[in-house]
């Protein structure tokens, strides 16, 4: 008899629909945030700009995230979250995110600014090594057991956080418009 399922190592991720004035946002990156050349960390092609969080153009999701810590540290047990970085990444045609991690974090997130349709899914692979043997059978279906990777399509108004150890990465756009989208890290006060 089965007395009881446990499911230990989990990976949570925290999707908030937000309000926020997206058009507004939107202009003030281009006419207020997008004047240098940027960085290139992760992005091939694109845009990505250093860390912003200061500015008045996210302003406003700066707030709602300091105001959905509660959440996230009631469900986590990191206690005092505050927002180490934040940045903007402009994606246009063919442009993508490889592989990465945010490892000096606790929790990171994206916010989507901007997402005409095929501007490229955002893909989270499983962290667990040994995960990779569940290829070598066949499975019923597909469920958190044998997973190996989820992927989220981006949709405006969206906020992701995730735990910052998720490997994840984003396709390359297929779309003629352009993708924006803020992304962000998180860690807890007495963190080293």
């Amino acid at each position: 008899m089965l007395k009881k399922i446990i499911r230990p190592f989990t990976n949570p991720f925290f999707i908030f629909e937000l309000d926020l004035d997206i058009q507004k946002m939107a202009s003030d990156i281009e006419n207020d945030i997008k004047k240098d050349d940027g960085v290139v960390k992760t992005n091939v092609g694109g845009w990505q700009s250093n860390d912003v969080k200061s500015t008045e153009a996210v302003k406003p999701l700066v707030n709602a995230i300091k105001n959905y810590s509660n959440i996230l540290q009631n469900e986590t047990g990191i206690t005092k979250l505050f927002l180490v970085n934040l940045w903007v990444n402009i994606n246009n045609k063919y442009n993508f995110n490889k592989p990465h991690i945010h490892g000096t974090s606790h929790l990171s997130g994206v916010f989507y600014v901007q997402t005409p349709e095929d501007s490229g899914k955002i893909n989270f692979t499983d962290p667990r090594v040994v995960n990779s043997m569940n290829q070598l059978c066949k499975f019923k279906n597909h469920n958190l057991f044998n997973m190996t990777n989820l992927y989220f399509e981006p949709k405006a108004n969206t906020m992701i956080i995730f735990p910052s150890y998720m490997s994840h990465y984003v396709e390359p756009s297929q779309s003629n418009e352009t993708r924006i989208s803020i992304s962000f890290n998180m860690r807890g006060e007495n963190a080293e």
